[in-house]
């Protein structure tokens, strides 16, 4: 193998790891994707009082990199409808640390069932990347007694892949 190619290589494999494992990026990635086209919301601030009960971060496992520019709504169901909790913006981290602005605990959801919208068409589109999922959902229930859920993405142009984080 070519040395700039398992160099390259093996930087992905420790921005993986990192992600995986949960810890934070040290230093910038490799190549800074385009923001997309659609209006720019702006990135959600994380809060001065606390975490976030519910966070995110998604990575590109093709890429091997965060995903960086990806506009996510997060929603709370409320009978058979659908409420607006929150958006956010994936920062150079491929992370939104703040979904729910002023929120430091779920004790005002009591067993509350939540929905995240993903706008990857519009993330591979800035990449010029062709892809066959122009968003992704993904719908979990959240329990007020747990402080905090974190909910990734793995991503690709042709598959994802999620789990409840720590």
């Amino acid at each position: 193998m070519h040395s700039s190619s398992s160099s390259a290589a093996a930087r992905r494999t420790s921005t993986i790891s990192r992600h995986l494992g949960g810890q934070r990026h040290t230093q910038e990635p490799m190549q800074a994707a385009a923001p997309h086209s659609a209006q720019a919301r702006a990135p959600a601030a994380a809060g001065g009082g606390g975490r976030s009960p519910i966070t995110t971060h998604i990575l590109d496992t093709t890429r091997g990199m965060p995903a960086q520019h990806v506009a996510i709504k997060l929603e709370v169901r409320a009978g058979n409808e659908w409420m607006y909790a929150g958006e956010g913006e994936t920062n150079s981290d491929g992370r939104v640390p703040n979904l729910l602005p002023g929120a430091t605990d779920l004790g005002s959801f009591p067993s509350a069932t939540f929905r995240l919208t993903f706008d990857t068409g519009s993330y591979f589109e800035a990449i010029g990347t062709e892809a066959f999922y122009p968003e992704v959902m993904i719908t979990f229930k959240v329990d007020p007694t747990q402080d905090h859920y974190h909910v990734p993405l793995l991503l690709n142009p042709f598959g994802y892949s999620t789990y409840r984080g720590s």
